[in-house]
């Protein structure tokens, strides 16, 4: 299967930001421990490996010039509510292979970390999943303007923890479809 992981943000885009966190840098390390756990079986294509800028337009013309088999968006939420938190999982209205990857990759999160506030698997026209032209998911690792998942997500076991999690959902999904 050939994969393409996404890690939002980069470069001159930081994300959301606090005065501990900046998304960008948390999305591509636990975009890099998702592709280590995949690519023993698996082609993965990274959108950015360092701290570079990629727009969204770019992001999906790289999926859908590779041709991915799926596609999955790595981010980190903010709120201008603090006590906003949990983990959401996102895929494009109406996409029936988009919702399986999407529950996939949810439910093992979700089962991998069961102490984290569950806000469900969601649908957005996000551009990442509107403009690929594969199956989409767009997961939301926590919220860093929470002080409790922002010091979890500090933690290199949780962010390992959700890498695994994103990882077993991929496989999830592949297992569902093949």
């Amino acid at each position: 299967m050939k994969i393409i992981l996404d890690a939002g943000h980069g470069g001159k885009d930081p994300g959301a930001k606090t005065f501990l966190t900046v998304e960008k840098d948390m999305a591509l390390n636990i975009a890099l421990q998702v592709r280590e756990y995949l690519k023993r079986n698996h082609e993965v294509i990274m959108t950015r490996l360092t701290d570079e800028y990629v727009s969204l337009s770019e992001r999906c013309r790289i999926a859908n010039r590779a041709k991915a088999d799926i596609f999955v968006s790595i981010h980190l939420n903010a709120h201008d509510d603090p006590r906003a938190n949990g983990i959401e999982t996102f895929s494009f209205p109406g996409s029936e292979n988009g919702a399986a990857l999407r529950n996939a990759i949810h439910l093992e999160v979700m089962r991998l970390l069961p102490d984290w506030e569950d806000r469900g698997m969601k649908e957005a026209n996000f551009q990442v999943l509107r403009d690929t032209k594969m199956p989409a998911a767009l997961i939301e690792c926590g919220f860093i303007t929470n002080e409790k998942d922002e010091r979890r997500i500090h933690d290199i076991n949780v962010r390992d923890t959700f890498a695994r999690g994103i990882a077993a959902g991929i496989e999830a999904y592949r297992e569902g479809v093949s």
